[in-house]
């Protein structure tokens, strides 16, 4: 009997006994949970679905209120309003401003809309995202569906209703025999009531609506309120009858499915929402799996917790024994009474011996100190150095911490840099004096602090390295404050090698990489590599500057300044180059007579405190976008309303099966008459300056990607890789192959742009906004 009282009061019985209830308490948690989710699944997901088809039922009603209200607003607004007075005149100045209306509209993605046609019948001028077209091509060759042609718009027109939401259909444009899908759009119809002077067509993105505001793979039926189908995520889409939605809202069983619906208060519409039977069941399959899945990680985890309890009863045994062998003077950290005692006494025992040791090397600390800051130095006293030398026959690292503050400090009340940087000494010579006991630490400058660590052993230089990294997650957390740069030297073993290493650590803290965190450099720093821009690419900064190139001039800075970012270009480099690009635009804006905005010298002097690539970027893309919409500003006052309405249109078509008459028939006008109007505009001919833009698009492919001569071809517009070769030929005097191998060698794209430069039009429009 004492014998069992005895096993029952040890240590282990009452570890096992805790193990095994909090095995026996995670085992029923699982239990309850299966037994409850069982009965309750089903119920919530008809729950689930029936909300998910209410918020469905809200984002359709919202958005199509939403997209009303706007079109009325383009509707009603002052271009439109001169265009419905002109009559039979066509007024194209008010006509581009319309088109320029409407893309604008189009560039929200929040309104889902594909395009948006406004028809004047009393001039027979349509108007759409890409200009002015005749009705009866615009349902023929841009906008064609089976169901949705120019007659049944006439007829449309005819009827009462001011606002019709029309079936949704499949649109495509054919062009010369060649088809290009425009997705399944809901047409729109807006328009006044009695005999109004403006048609308004909106075409609403179906699917992308469905992927907006349904649940993935949903089933799901758009119904009017005669109950006819506008439009189905799939055709087996079963759909409430009208006599079956009484009630608002509600679900129903049938054709093996639960069929939610959801009436639209202001629209009329009916939402439904099918789930087959097949769906739940599953569901409650993957239920029962996942609970499963719970227990057997609850089983899992109560093995690991006693492994665990077992490993922290047996380590203040284990740091006993090192504790006696390292002579250390603080014995094991635990809760447990028996340790507790046992480590008390060996930690007094072993701190008086400690604390001999302290005071019989205490005095010759001091003095050390003093002797190595004037070493560093090369300061004399009294014309000799101190009679104290180096740590005898041990070896040594010079540590140098270089420290930068940023606005966040600055901005602080009552922040001092010689506070902080006082704080930073003290904590540094606390974390490396409990390791290394002749470590010495000091400031020799106001932001620069010193450490030399004399090493022992094999392993101490790991030692190092890992303070050092603890010293950097402790000053991470000061981060949005500023940043510090760790130089390490290699080791040295002579007392006159310490300036040496001293100035290597130095050095290194010049490598810093772009970070707004704390870096650790050490060993030899990389070959310095040339970043700044080459002739080709330079040529090509001012070409783009003139011409107001700002799309271009993002893409050739970010460009570089990813080449530099992979050559691993140090902080100091990618500032020299933000310097240089400023001078550049500077003194282009200058020869052009155009005098740089003051807010852009407050923009080059915010460089300086630029500390990751995402800040340098965006401070050096928006400085050159400034710059290049100053000349856009500038040569937009004398801008041709015919001409940019071409120009506008090749931007956005280069790489299409496009010519002149094409273009011609976009603008209602003969491609005789365009293409004399465009070269005494432009100075060159429409076919040269498309070649031209073509290429440009197609130099930017090679550089920067790793596509096919092929693909490449027919992503710029070439139906034929040999005409597209020829062409590129004989505009940059190289071929696509040669270019590429040249751009790849260099490690930066554009190095045989010189060759192009001549060869393109004075203007090329930037990269169109995508609608």
């Amino acid at each position: 009997m004492a014998s069992l009282r005895g096993m029952t009061n040890s240590l282990l019985f009452k570890l096992l006994a805790s193990f095994l209830a909090l095995i026996a308490l995670m085992l029923s948690f699982n239990l309850f949970s299966y037994t409850f989710f069982r009965h309750t699944i089903q119920d919530e997901i008809i729950k689930n679905s029936s909300l998910n088809l209410s918020l469905a039922s809200e984002n359709y009603e919202r958005q199509l209120n939403f997209v009303r209200k706007t079109a009325l607003q383009l509707y009603f607004n002052d271009h439109v309003a001169i265009l419905k007075n002109d009559g039979s005149d066509i007024d194209y100045m008010m006509a581009q401003q319309v088109q320029k209306d409407i893309v604008t509209l189009l560039s929200s993605d929040s309104l889902y809309l594909n395009n948006l046609v406004l028809y004047f019948p009393g001039s027979g001028l349509m108007i759409e995202k890409d200009g002015t077209v005749k009705p009866d091509q615009m349902f023929d060759k841009f906008y064609r569906s089976d169901a949705y042609d120019w007659p049944f718009w006439q007829a449309a027109f005819e009827r009462d209703e001011s606002f019709e939401l029309f079936p949704a259909a499949s649109f495509r444009e054919v062009i010369q025999s060649s088809g290009k899908p425009n997705g399944t759009l809901f047409p729109l119809l807006i328009k006044e009531k009695g005999r109004p002077q403006v048609y308004m067509i909106a075409f609403l993105d179906a699917d992308r609506m469905a992927r907006a505001f349904l649940p993935p793979d949903s089933r799901f039926a758009l119904l009017d309120a005669d109950g006819q189908a506008l439009y189905r995520t799939s055709a087996a889409v079963p759909a409430p009858r009208r006599e079956e939605t009484v009630q608002p809202q509600g679900y129903l069983k049938r054709d093996g499915s639960y069929l939610f619906y959801d009436k639209g208060g202001d629209s009329g519409l009916t939402y439904a929402l099918a789930m087959p039977y097949a769906n739940i069941s599953s569901q409650i399959s993957r239920l029962n799996l996942v609970l499963i899945g719970l227990l057997g990680a609850a089983i899992l985890l109560s093995a690991g917790l006693s492994v665990l309890f077992s490993l922290r009863v047996n380590q203040p045994l284990k740091q006993i024994v090192d504790a006696l062998k390292g002579r250390r003077t603080e014995g094991p950290a635990t809760q447990i009474a028996e340790f507790e005692f046992i480590g008390e006494r060996m930690s007094s025992l072993m701190r008086s011996h400690a604390d001999a040791q302290l005071s019989l090397k205490q005095n010759e600390t001091t003095l050390r100190y003093y002797a190595y800051i004037n070493r560093l130095k090369m300061i004399r006293t009294g014309g000799e150095e101190l009679p104290v030398s180096l740590t005898a026959d041990k070896p040594f690292m010079a540590i140098v911490y270089e420290m930068r503050f940023g606005r966040a400090f600055a901005e602080l009340q009552g922040a001092e840099v010689e506070r902080a940087a006082f704080l930073h000494k003290e904590y540094i010579q606390l974390l490396f004096r409990e390791r290394f006991a002749d470590a010495q630490t000091f400031q020799i400058e106001r932001t620069r602090i010193v450490t030399l660590v004399f090493l022992e052993g094999e392993t101490s230089g790991a030692e190092v390295l890992a303070l050092l990294e603890q010293a950097k997650r402790t000053f991470e957390l000061d981060r949005a404050y500023g940043h510090i740069t760790i130089g390490v030297s290699s080791i040295y073993r002579q007392a006159y090698e310490l300036i040496t290493a001293y100035e290597e650590a130095v050095a290194l803290t010049e490598r810093r990489l772009l970070g707004d965190g704390t870096q650790i450099l050490r060993g030899p720093p990389p070959e310095e590599r040339h970043v700044q821009l080459g002739a080709a690419e330079e040529q090509e900064l001012y070409t783009h500057l003139r011409h107001g190139n700002e799309a271009e001039l993002r893409r050739l800075i970010s460009r570089h300044l990813a080449a530099m970012r992979r050559t691993e270009a140090t902080a100091a480099a990618f500032k020299g180059f933000a310097r240089d690009l400023a001078d550049k635009a500077r003194k282009t804006l200058r020869t052009m007579q155009i005098e740089p905005d003051p807010g852009m010298e407050k923009e080059a002097k915010a460089f300086e405190e630029c500390w990751t690539y995402e800040q340098i970027e965006q401070a050096l893309t928006d400085y050159a976008a400034g710059a290049a919409g100053m000349v856009r500003r500038k040569k937009d006052e004398a801008q041709d309303p015919v001409i940019g309405l071409a120009l506008d249109y090749i931007a956005r078509h280069y790489a299409e099966d496009l010519s002149l008459d094409i273009v011609a028939d976009k603008l209602n006008m003969t491609g005789t008459y365009l293409s004399t109007y465009f070269k005494k505009k432009q100075g060159v001919n429409f076919v040269e300056y498309l070649h031209g833009y073509r290429i440009g698009k197609a130099r930017e492919l090679l550089a920067e990607t790793d596509l096919l001569v092929q693909e490449i071809a027919a992503r710029t517009g070439y139906l034929n890789a040999n005409s597209f070769i020829r062409t590129f030929k004989r505009m940059t005097g190289v071929s696509p192959g040669e270019y590429r191998k040249s751009a790849l060698q260099d490690g930066e794209a554009g190095k045989m742009q010189s060759g192009v430069a001549g060869a393109l039009p004075d203007r090329v429009p930037d990269a169109p906004t995508d609608t």
